[in-house]
């Protein structure tokens, strides 16, 4: 991990709001451990909009993956920054009304002395973080700013109930004697712009040191402002003949090398994966005492001045990243390091696709720990301030799957348990490739032992679904999406996989023009507005757990499809994901939290706009054309799609390999960056178990029509071959290829 940190380091060099409270700002991080930040806000009315009015307008551009060029919109406000080198980066500041109030700002990053918010520093859930980064505007216009080295005391970081709670962390500024660092913004105007007074600033005055600094401009269209900022352990000197030209210079070339490589979609399962990124990108934010790039929840839930970490969402971040950055990936599978849900998944699928093997070594032993090899024992509802079963559901507040009014005791927990036996399997993939075989056997063991026990106390046969059940016998009422969580576990028998995906497009229970609401339309409770005793919060009808439909169970649902070649319905379900998620983006810029069942729009009260695990929903759309199989050891990737309308992805990683992916009107076609093309003519066909080394090659193809197919390998001659409709494997050596059939 100590690679996967240094990295994580460096990026911080690139602005793109890794301060979270800043979204049109940027970030430096001084080499000892200061942190600098330059923030852009503008004009409306009487005053410049704050942090969060900003939040609430700003919309993500292109941000690329490495951190080196960045975007942003807020109202006629448009925002870019590339990075020059790991100290120094360049921005540029342009509007779109002409007129417009322009503010550029430095200040201490993640500063939160004298924010008007109240931390308490002995709430363990919190930590807050005081920047000693002192400036003032210098004579020839520039700010400038110094600060002496800040120590971190780590302190321990520990998941519990959900969240990261630290303790004994604090942070100590040494004496200027052991080091300072500087800090220096140039702001370069367009030609007959001149400076605004800008009686707000705390240094407005030459030689007047204060927390922060900034200068006003007056903007048109086709104005610009560039900034320069830099930060050392030595004083920095004017940067001389740079100029505006040059500077712009810097921000095109890095805009060109980021459209050359992005990813990149189309048609009704790619089109939201470039948004997708560029959302979710712009979340990134550095952690000031893990010193580490990672992807909060969303930073309207840091707006406390808190560094608070749940382990639930860090880890599907963890999943969103690994497509397009292995080292934040691992950054956040190591921040929610414990996560007892869903920590053993985010592992081995981030490492399916980065193959990163010191993260298998650093998490191993935690998740061991949790889940020792020979445990193979369902979860019990347990107890949370006297709130009974709080392991049905959990995370989901408002839910009334733990069904308090029947007053019938406790139930087992088929969330939880499913939970548990994909990671009991998770570990043995793990294991294996760690050398752990007696471990991995035993975790294998463990696994069929939780297979065999969740169809003996889940499944409902009379309903044919899983249902939570009661210690007593007596099954739950109450349905939700859950209920789907066992294909996931590889629980299923094949009759029984039939029976479930009636349920899930039964119109009157899940399916529909939004799916998958978090609550059975024909449950009681369904729509209804709760009270969530232990917060003392209402939520409205349809919202939360009672209806609004979430990102986290469709992906999780739609892994489980996959899992089981129901690659029909898997479509489907991604491609109305997809359209969920981006009608919303595409009218609002939001990225939900949750969304209202009836309408697709995002539910107005207690869903956040910018929410990170929101992403895992265009996120099916790029699985569905491309994918690793987390459930599948060895190195093959996954393609194709039974939707039949056309469709790509081009500049998509997979194993190490950038791969372009297009579907529709009865082709598939795949193309490598080492050479290796595949394509199929026909009709729709999803290839999985996909290997190709040298001249030899081999996968599973499945279709509903008889299909020709041509590949070309590296070095080698194009190959053709007529495959049948149905299942059938491929393998391919010498130029020879051989087709059988297969049962799924």
């Amino acid at each position: 991990m100590a690679e996967s940190s240094e990295c994580n380091r460096n990026a911080v060099a690139c602005g793109g709001g890794l301060d979270y409270a800043e979204w049109t700002g940027a970030m430096l991080a001084g080499p000892g451990n200061t942190l600098w930040g330059v923030r852009v806000s503008y004009q409306e009315g009487a005053k410049f909009l704050d942090r969060w009015e900003i939040y609430e307008i700003a919309k993500a551009g292109p941000y690329a993956a490495d951190g080196s060029f960045a975007q942003m919109e807020a109202g006629p406000l448009t925002v870019t920054w590339a990075r020059l080198r790991d100290n120094e980066m360049v921005g540029e500041v342009s509007v779109r009304q002409d007129g417009t109030a322009v503010r550029v700002e430095a200040y201490p990053a993640h500063h939160f002395e004298g924010s008007g918010l109240e931390i308490s520093p002995d709430d363990p859930a919190f930590a807050a973080y005081v920047g000693p980064c002192r400036f003032r505007l210098g004579s020839d216009g520039a700010i400038v700013g110094r600060s002496p080295h800040v120590v971190t005391v780590a302190g321990l970081t520990n998941i519990t109930g959900g969240n990261a709670i630290i303790t004994g962390r604090r942070q100590e500024i040494l004496d200027e004697s052991q080091g300072v660092d500087h800090f220096r913004l140039e702001i370069l105007p367009s030609p007959g712009v001149t400076p605004l007074d800008c009686p707000s600033s705390e240094a407005s005055e030459p030689g007047t040191e204060s927390l922060r600094a900034g200068r006003d401009f007056r903007l048109g269209k086709g104005d610009r402002l560039t900034l320069r900022a830099r930060v050392s352990a030595s004083p920095i000197a004017p940067a001389g003949a740079t100029d505006q030209k040059a500077t712009l210079s810097v921000v095109e070339q890095a805009a060109k090398q980021h459209q050359s490589t992005r990813l990149w979609g189309e048609g009704p399962l790619g089109k939201a994966i470039e948004a997708t990124y560029q959302e979710l990108l712009w979340m990134s934010t550095w952690h000031p005492f893990e010193k580490k790039v990672f992807l909060p929840p969303g930073r309207a839930w840091m707006r406390g001045g808190g560094y608070n970490l749940w382990g639930w969402d860090e880890n599907f971040n963890a999943v969103l990243a690994a497509v397009v950055n292995g080292n934040l990936a691992a950054a956040n599978v190591w921040m929610a390091l414990g996560c007892e849900r869903l920590g053993p998944y985010a592992v081995w699928a981030v490492y399916q696709r980065q193959g990163d093997a010191a993260l298998l070594r650093d998490c191993y032993p935690t998740y061991r720990k949790i889940y020792p090899p020979g445990n193979a024992t369902l979860v019990r509802g347990n107890s949370r301030g006297g709130d009974k079963n709080w392991s049905v559901g959990k995370g989901m507040d408002d839910t009334p799957m733990r069904e308090h009014g029947r007053h019938m005791g406790e139930l087992f927990s088929l969330d939880a348990s499913c939970m548990k036996a994909w990671s009991l399997e998770a570990l043995a993939w793990m294991a294996t490739a760690l050398g752990e075989e007696a471990d991995a056997a035993q975790y294998r063991r463990d696994h069929q032992v939780m297979v065999a026990t969740l169809n003996l106390v889940f499944w409902n046969p009379e309903h044919g679904t899983y249902r939570n059940r009661y210690f007593s016998g007596e099954w739950a009422v109450t349905e939700s999406p859950t209920s789907f969580y066992p294909w996931l576990a590889c629980a299923p028998s094949a009759q029984q996989s039939d029976r479930l995906a009636k349920t899930l497009l039964n119109p009157d229970k899940f399916w529909g023009p939004y799916v998958i609401p978090s609550l059975a339309k024909d449950d009681p409770e369904y729509g209804k507005p709760s009270f969530e005793e232990h917060a003392g919060r209402i939520f409205p009808p349809y919202s939360y757990w009672r209806g609004a439909v979430w990102a986290p169970p469709n992906f999780l649902t739609y892994e489980g499809l996959k899992r089981y070649e129901l690659d029909e319905i898997a479509a489907e379900l991604a491609a109305k994901s997809v359209d969920l998620w981006w009608g919303n983006w595409t009218a609002h810029g939001w990225s939900s939290e949750n969304y209202d069942p009836r309408t697709g729009e995002r539910s107005k009260m207690w869903s956040h706009k910018h929410q990170s695990w929101s992403m895992l929903l265009p996120l099916l759309g790029l699985k569905e054309l491309i994918d690793v199989e987390w459930w599948d050891a060895a190195e093959a990737i996954r393609f194709g799609s039974m939707s039949n309308e056309g469709s790509a992805v081009r500049n998509c990683r997979v194993r190490g390999r950038s791969c372009d992916v297009s579907i529709g009107e009865g082709r598939t076609q795949m193309r490598r960056d080492d050479g290796v093309t595949f394509l199929a003519v026909g009709g729709p066909c999803v290839v999985r178990g996909f290997r190709a080394h040298e001249r030899e090659c081999s996968f599973r193809v499945k279709s509903g029509q008889a299909l020709r197919i041509e590949l070309t390998l590296t070095g080698a001659e194009p190959v053709t071959l007529d495959v049948p409709a149905g299942y059938h494997r491929v393998a391919i050596e010498a130029g020879r290829a051989s087709v059988t059939p297969y049962q799924r």
